[in-house]
């Protein structure tokens, strides 16, 4: 078992304040777990397209890489 003391960054804090004010059900706590799961999803999809163009990447490179 690891027993580094980890700190909590401002966006961690921010959270347990503003989320310590509501009574969360498990209906709730799974919305904001698929809202979030979609921020990054998007963050990730917008990063890939943009080194998609970037490197001038086709559809031949991508299927190079996997091996087909």
């Amino acid at each position: 078992m690891h027993n580094q003391k980890q700190t909590l960054n401002p966006l961690q804090v921010h959270f347990i304040q503003l989320l310590g004010q509501w009574e969360l059900k498990e209906e709730d706590l799974n919305e904001i777990k698929s809202m979030v799961s979609r921020h990054f999803a998007s963050k990730a999809d917008r990063l890939m397209e943009h080194i998609w163009k970037e490197k001038n990447l086709s559809q031949s490179d991508l299927d190079a890489l996997l091996g087909e």
